[in-house]
C-alpha cells in the first residue's frame, strides 16, 4: 500500500464512484466488491480485497475486466458456468449518489490484528464510509 495515495486523496472531489459485483447467468450479487472513486482532477482510487484475504488492496488504476470484449470459447464457456466480476457505475444510485460532488475530508486506516490495513474510514462530504476486507471479501457502507 502506497501512505502517499491515501493522504494524496484529501481534498479530492469525487465526481463518479463504481463498485464491482459478481455476475452470474445475468444476476448481480450487489451485496459485496471492490469499489473506486473518480475524483474532478482525473485521478482514481480502487480498493479491493488483497490476495491474502485479510488486508485492503489500495490502488490509483481504474479496474479493468479481464473478461471483456469478444471472449474465446474456452472463456466463454468459463464465464457461463462460474461467472466474473462486473463493473457498475453507482454514481446516480443511492446511497452512493450523496457523496458524487463531495469531497474527501478525512481517511482513517482500519488495521488487522497483524498490523495490516484491513479497511478505511473515508469522511466524504457529510457521510462516512466505512470499505473494509471481512474474510476475502470487500464490503462498503455508507452511513
Amino acid at each position: 500500500m502506497n501512505p502517499g495515495l491515501l493522504s494524496e486523496t484529501v481534498g479530492r472531489v469525487v465526481v463518479a464512484i463504481r463498485r464491482v459485483f459478481f455476475e452470474l447467468h445475468g444476476q448481480l450479487d450487489w451485496s459485496r466488491g471492490p469499489v473506486e472513486f473518480t475524483f474532478d482532477d482525473g485521478s482514481v482510487l480502487l480498493l479491493e480485497s488483497g490476495a491474502d484475504g485479510e488486508s485492503l488492496r489500495i490502488t490509483d488504476n481504474e479496474w479493468t475486466d479481464a473478461f471483456a470484449g469478444v471472449l474465446s470459447r474456452e472463456n466463454a464457456g468459463f464465464v457461463e458456468r462460474s461467472g466474473k466480476w462486473t463493473a457498475v457505475d453507482v454514481s446516480g444510485e443511492a446511497p452512493t449518489a450523496s457523496l458524487v460532488g463531495a469531497r474527501i475530508g478525512s481517511v482513517a486506516q482500519i488495521l488487522t490484528t497483524t498490523g495490516g490495513v484491513a479497511g478505511l474510514v473515508l469522511q466524504i462530504g457529510d457521510r462516512q464510509v466505512r470499505v473494509e476486507v471481512i474474510a476475502d471479501d470487500l464490503y462498503v457502507e455508507v452511513a
